[in-house]
């Protein structure tokens, strides 16, 4: 597990975007403060989903991509979510369990 050092700035981030699943990982509740931010890819270039490399990395694929599906049900619910946006969900999706290497 990487520890951050503490830094004005590093403090400045943890009090900015301490709200839940936006500033910390959405899996383990840690504040990005703390944590190095995973990165899991839904294209080349585009990558969501609050989690950690630690949970990222101690997740099985097939268990990465539950945790994903669940989060983005749940963001479904939330009334930012338009039409638009839930049309995209199955594309990211679809995105994900590419490049995580699971087969349809």
């Amino acid at each position: 597990m990487e520890i951050r050092k503490i830094t004005p700035l590093v403090l400045l981030k943890n009090w900015w975007y301490h709200s839940p699943g936006f500033g910390k990982c959405a899996r383990c509740d840690a504040s990005w403060a703390w944590k190095k931010v995973g990165d899991v890819k839904y294209s080349d270039t585009g990558s969501m989903f609050p989690v950690c490399a630690d949970c990222q990395n101690a997740l099985e694929p097939i268990e990465l991509y539950a945790y994903c599906e669940k989060l983005a049900q749940f963001w479904e619910t939330l009334p930012l979510f338009d039409g638009e946006i839930r049309k995209s969900k199955k594309t990211v999706l679809q995105g994900v369990r590419k490049t995580l290497g699971i087969n349809e």
